[in-house]
């Protein structure tokens, strides 16, 4: 499959011109790989383009102050059912969530974290490495941890440092039923942080010992209760 790519110096190149408003066609820009037929990002774009439009409307009826989780909740969740079919290939390149992220995603970039660009924080939401913060890789870590689940992606309010710190830096983020059952049990049953912190610190000291990707969802319900 034929896939399009972005190398890492040059994408920051492009994001400085984005930030400085100028009309940057990344698909003349990018690098294509493999063989055979191209990946279709159709379904993909349909997404992205009503997000942008909901998100228009979001700023014009909302303080800029609320919450912003949900919505890259919802996004997450509507992104990762149209690349989750994506072959492993093209989703292990780096390259390609690069060009994502300037040639699909800028728009939520821009709005997501608007105060840390004013600042001069560009390279975090470009650099695949820093999978917690790279913005499209992020959205899609963050929903699959929850197996696609939409209303658990959205459903825990100012809750950066749940998804961030508790499921897409570490292992549990690997096991879906683990995920759900996490992320169900802070929306039911909101733990402050020093406490959630503490039962993220039990869970990652279980993978040590427990192949914990292979727990039932029943399995993963009653660990995380046991630990809570």
């Amino acid at each position: 499959m034929r896939y399009p790519t972005i190398g890492a110096p040059q994408v920051m190149d492009i994001a400085e011109m984005l930030l400085r408003g100028s009309a940057v066609h990344v698909d003349d820009l990018c690098t294509w790989r493999g063989d055979g037929v191209s990946l279709d990002l159709r379904d993909l774009d349909a997404v992205v383009t009503a997000a942008e439009e909901d998100l228009r409307r979001l700023v014009q009826e909302q303080d800029p102050s609320t919450d912003r989780e949900p919505f890259e909740g919802r996004l997450a969740a509507g992104i990762f059912h149209h690349l989750e079919s994506v072959p492993p290939e093209v989703l292990d390149d780096k390259g390609f969530w690069r060009y994502l992220a300037v040639s699909r995603f800028w728009w939520f970039i821009s709005w997501r974290e608007s105060e840390r660009l004013a600042r001069g924080s560009i390279k975090p939401y470009l650099d695949v490495s820093q999978t917690a913060e790279q913005i499209p890789l992020r959205l899609y870590l963050r929903a699959k941890a929850v197996g696609g689940d939409v209303q658990l992606c959205q459903s825990i309010p100012k809750s950066t440092d749940f998804w961030r710190s508790h499921l897409i830096r570490v292992r549990t983020g690997s096991a879906p039923h683990l995920g759900r059952a996490f992320a169900r049990m802070q929306t039911e049953t909101r733990l402050p942080t020093e406490d959630l912190r503490g039962l993220a610190r039990q869970l990652n000291r279980t993978w040590s010992n427990v192949v914990l990707v292979a727990y039932s969802a029943e399995e993963a319900a009653a660990l995380i209760e046991e630990l809570k």
